[in-house]
């Protein structure tokens, strides 16, 4: 609880704030996922071919580029 006197013209007032305060409690990564493979456009490729360039992003959401050997 917050009472803090404030200064108004024409006086003193006091604010309180009772509210409750709510927020994120924790944030988890799914790391269970799969490897993503993204073209240089940013369109996601299922069956990514030898010899290109890839965008790949890891399950805990790390990107790396990276050719398909």
């Amino acid at each position: 609880m917050y009472n803090v006197p404030t200064r108004y013209h024409l006086g003193e007032t006091a604010f309180s704030n009772d509210a409750v305060m709510s927020g994120i409690g924790s944030i988890s990564l799914d790391t269970c996922g799969d490897v993503r493979f993204f073209n240089l456009q940013g369109i996601e490729v299922k069956n990514p071919s030898r010899g290109s360039v890839y965008i790949v992003v890891a399950p805990d959401g790390s990107a790396t580029k990276q050719v398909i050997r």
